[in-house]
């Protein structure tokens, strides 16, 4: 009732759940995209829901190599390599 629109009687607010999950996705796209963070080195892994978006939503394309991670981004058309060669990963 609260996420509802005004014009039905809610509050307008925005879906938080949503909001997150989209946070989330941009600071995965951020790290992948963006200069390097002083953070940039700690260990830190996305939320399964969040890789799993990121995965299928984002395709990389190779040029010179500097930007692409072979090993786990989506660059072939079956998805990434990490996947296809379980045992070898």
């Amino acid at each position: 009732m609260v996420c509802s629109p005004k014009d039905l009687g809610g509050l307008g607010f925005p879906d938080l759940k949503i909001l997150g999950f989209a946070l989330r996705l941009h600071w995965e796209w951020f790290r992948h995209t963006g200069p390097p963070a002083p953070w940039a080195g700690l260990p830190c892994r996305p939320e399964h829901m969040v890789d799993a978006m990121f995965r299928a939503s984002v395709h990389v394309q190779l040029g010179d190599g500097k930007g692409a991670r072979v090993w786990t981004d989506t660059w072939l058309s079956s998805g990434p390599i990490c996947l296809s060669t379980l045992a070898l990963f």
